[in-house]
């Protein structure tokens, strides 16, 4: 098995810039390159192998966004740090809902190893583009990043009823099978935001689709911590090359402090689904709840698990206040391997109760990624990560 996985770093926690936050102070970054197409709605910046998208530029096309459109302003570049160096950016997009709810994509491609994998990446994001002119709010946004490219179904609903189903599975060389991906929210459960993305390679491709949501602040039963949650769709598709095409493993994390500028509390994660180990196909409902120290309420979904074994590493030495689940093919995986998983991770309170649309801010509660190999190559891996970017004022 084959596992280059980069080990998990966390970044300093910068306690001045809450103080930034809830004063309204913006961190200022010159934008030296990069093509934007922004609008007073959307954010949409191109980059190139020689010209990429980078943190900063994101962060400062935000702020200055908010700053001219009365929106909400960020503490956090939305493109994480990377740490591989021949992965960049060729995309990032993001528009605020009518609701305040954010939602974005982020398109990362390795060196232009095809040739046309900016183009490529280029065209998605244009199709998400119009998927965001479309959308007035998050939850009405159909998610362009399946496995063939083409435009899926809504996958977030409030209630279970209303649920369609969303993204394409590949099963054979031209037949596709859909599967449900919907989520429902629950009681007492806010939709805080969502952070959409892929990452391409020669090998193969990786998709995630991640949302945040925040527990009612009146029914946590506490006044320094707050709960929040992440349920996220991960998808690994294999490319042929060489005569190889299949998902050599997958592993899926939700880093509650990688990148966080707030701390975790005790208990901090406090809840995963799934959970444990599983060997082997299965399928069931499962659900986060809040349960201790207030009222209950449950999101939930559908988690359909193909022929593999999934090891849950939540909280294991080297995966502190991280939610990791790990994912190896019984067979010869030539499909595309799809997992939902989901945290409940406990975060220290922001008291927002004084802030005003001058200072109204998003900030990080961790990085979501995920990363796979394909076809048993050292140079297979691919890896997609965004920054868990939620309104907290």
């Amino acid at each position: 098995m084959v596992n280059k996985k980069p080990p998990n770093s966390n970044i300093s926690k910068r306690k001045f810039l809450k103080a930034a936050a809830t004063t309204g102070a913006i961190l200022s970054i010159p934008v030296v390159n990069a093509t934007a197409k922004n609008n007073d709605e959307i954010i949409d910046l191109r980059g190139k192998a020689a010209d990429p998208v980078l943190p900063e530029q994101a962060l400062e096309a935000i702020n200055e966004n908010a700053n001219a459109n009365a929106k909400r302003a960020v503490d956090q570049s939305p493109i994480p740090q990377s740490e591989s160096d021949d992965r960049f950016v060729a995309a990032y997009l993001e528009k605020t809902g009518d609701d305040g709810v954010p939602f974005s994509y982020i398109g990362y491609t390795y060196d232009d190893e095809r040739g046309n994998a900016t183009e490529d990446i280029h065209k998605t994001a244009d199709k998400v583009r119009s998927a965001m002119e479309n959308a007035a709010t998050a939850s009405e946004y159909n998610n362009p990043v399946g496995n063939d490219g083409n435009i899926g179904e809504n996958r977030h609903s409030d209630s279970a009823q209303n649920n369609q189903p969303q993204s394409l599975n590949y099963v054979g060389s031209n037949d596709y099978e859909t599967l449900s991906t919907n989520v429902n929210d629950g009681s007492y459960w806010n939709f805080a935001s969502r952070r959409t993305g892929e990452s391409e390679s020669d090998n193969g491709k990786v998709t995630i689709d991640a949302e945040m949501y925040q527990f009612d602040l009146d029914k946590d039963g506490y006044s320094n911590k707050s709960a929040w949650a992440s349920v996220v769709t991960n998808r690994a598709t294999p490319y042929a090359n060489n005569l190889r095409r299949h998902v050599d493993d997958m592993e899926v994390r939700q880093d509650w402090e990688k990148n966080s500028l707030w701390d975790v509390e005790s208990p901090g994660i406090s809840e995963t689904q799934p959970s444990g180990q599983i060997d082997g196909s299965y399928s069931s409902t499962v659900g986060i709840s809040v349960g201790s120290g207030g009222a209950s309420g449950t999101i939930s979904w559908s988690y359909d698990q193909p022929d593999v074994t999934m090891i849950e590493e939540t909280d294991q030495i080297g995966n502190e206040n991280a939610a990791v689940w790990k994912y190896e093919p019984n067979v010869d995986y030539s499909s595309p391997l799809q997992a939902i998983t989901g945290s409940q991770c406990w975060v220290e309170s922001f008291d927002g109760s004084s802030c005003s649309i001058q200072d109204s801010t998003n900030t990080s509660l961790g990085t979501a990624s995920n990363w796979a190999n394909f076809n048993g190559w050292a140079g297979g891996d691919v890896e997609v990560d965004v920054t868990m970017l939620v309104p907290i004022c």
